[in-house]
């Protein structure tokens, strides 16, 4: 008999319905937030069930009480701004008000449901982008940007907000980092600097990036999806809750090279994008989420030019000789391996998801070291 999971038990109840494919599943609040394909005559619409527990201002589906929500994309009840900023009339009309003009339809780049949207739109100036987050975060990212330009950290610049929870960004100077011609010695230097400038921004934030606290939902989620996958990450659980701290300073959050824009020779790091996680927290995250993505990026790259996985390798190699040896880094990376892991598995990449799988044993062994 095949399982069906309680979202989509309760997506099939709810339109009555008789099957439903699901594409995506990730934590949210106290619960979760599960997509799904659901045929609708000729076409296929993205439904999400959200048994997350978080309150919104206003339901844009359905809901019950005590049980979860369903809502239909792009009419995220967490994200109140996104469903007019997806579509390009709207997009002009709010770029114009500050007298952009030139301006295409806008296109996604990014979703995470319930916690935000990223898009692009190309202008007479050149490209913008629009972030969509929860309206309850949106000072706290506009703040996060003021605090950090005025530390020296290159960030871009906030051209508009709103409490809908709506941002308008200008482009990061430079190239990006994922095709930029950097060494991996020197852009772990240009990160080091970079964190030691983020560490002296003062802020009253508590960052929001806590890998370690979401072990038991990657474990458990695993286990769903593969009984061996799932055994094996179990056995992390015990070692990774021994992970000790480090210091506290001020920390990006989620610092890897997809968030970094270097100069021409790519000796600097001259754009930081995607501060939204700025915040208080322990010192070990940064380079815990760097290194994760590194791994992660070299795992995607298996079978792309060998001069690209053998780039990719040296740097998690750099990478993990500057910060590997810190039990507080290796335990944060591992957790993190595990995230990815969990999301391979559910894209159906196997052979991905066990070397993820592997790298995060390898990172959970030096915790104890």
């Amino acid at each position: 008999m095949t399982h069906v999971s309680a979202e989509a038990a309760l997506l099939r109840d709810a339109l009555e319905i008789d099957s439903a494919e699901e594409f995506s599943r990730e934590p949210l609040g106290n619960g979760t937030v599960a997509g799904f394909h659901v045929q609708d005559g000729d076409r296929t619409v993205a439904l999400y069930v959200d048994t997350s527990g978080i309150a919104v201002e206003a339901e844009t589906g359905l809901a019950q009480d005590g049980v979860g929500r369903i809502w239909t994309h792009p009419a995220d009840p967490h994200l109140p701004a996104l469903a007019t900023a997806a579509f390009g009339s709207a997009a002009q009309t709010l770029l114009a008000r500050l007298g952009i003009d030139g301006v295409e339809a806008p296109e996604m780049v990014a979703y995470r449901p319930g916690r935000r949207a990223v898009l692009t739109v190309m202008t007479g100036e050149g490209p913008l982008w629009i972030k969509i987050v929860r309206p309850r975060h949106v000072e706290r990212i506009v703040a996060a940007h003021r605090a950090l330009r005025d530390s020296g950290v290159a960030v871009p610049k906030v051209r508009a907000w709103s409490p809908t929870g709506l941002l308008v960004i200008d482009q990061a100077e430079g190239t990006p980092a994922t095709h930029a011609d950097w060494t991996p010695a020197g852009l772990v230097d240009a990160v080091e600097r970079v964190r030691v400038a983020i560490g002296a921004t003062p802020t009253d934030q508590r960052t929001r990036s806590a890998a370690l606290t979401r072990v038991d939902w990657y474990a458990d989620r695993l286990a769903s999806l593969d009984a061996v996958f799932g055994e094996r990450a179990s056995a992390l659980r015990a070692v990774l809750a021994t992970t000790p701290a480090s210091r506290e300073t001020t920390v990006h959050g989620d610092l890897h090279f997809g968030q970094l824009f270097m100069n021409a020779d790519a000796s600097e790091i001259t754009g930081l994008i995607d501060v939204d996680t700025l915040g208080r927290g322990d010192a070990a995250e940064d380079p815990a989420a760097f290194v994760s993505h590194a791994v992660a990026s070299w795992a995607l790259a298996v079978d792309s030019a060998p001069s690209a996985v053998r780039r990719l390798a040296d740097l998690v190699a750099t990478a993990g000789e500057r910060w590997g040896s810190d039990p507080a880094v290796a335990g944060r990376t591992a957790a993190q391996l595990l995230g990815h892991t969990t999301s391979a598995l559910e894209s159906g990449h196997r052979e991905r998801a066990e070397r993820l799988l592997v790298e995060a044993e390898a990172w959970t062994s030096r915790v104890g070291i």
